[in-house]
């Protein structure tokens, strides 16, 4: 019984570390950054998983890739997901 829960719990942890690691990873390209110094390594972390927390909020149907690319297109897009408001 103890075991099964414990092993319940670790497949949880690691499907939820997974999600958010895959998208950083896809997206993001996390695993291919050249950044070398460790503040800036960490300021850049956090920066990816700040934006990535927005666009997960964002109400629309588009995935993270697809509101990046549409924030660098369109400043409405970007103030949107910045605000949590749709115009």
């Amino acid at each position: 019984m103890r075991v099964t829960r414990f092993a319940r719990a670790i497949r949880r942890q690691g499907s939820i570390e997974n999600s958010c690691h895959g998208i950083l990873d896809m997206t993001y390209r996390e695993v291919e950054s050249r950044i070398r110094q460790t503040h800036e390594r960490e300021n850049f972390a956090w920066l990816n998983r700040f934006t990535l927390s927005l666009f997960k909020q964002h109400k629309n149907q588009k995935s993270v890739a697809m509101n990046r690319r549409r924030c660098g297109w369109n400043e409405n897009v970007l103030l949107e997901i910045l605000t949590g408001t749709t115009t």
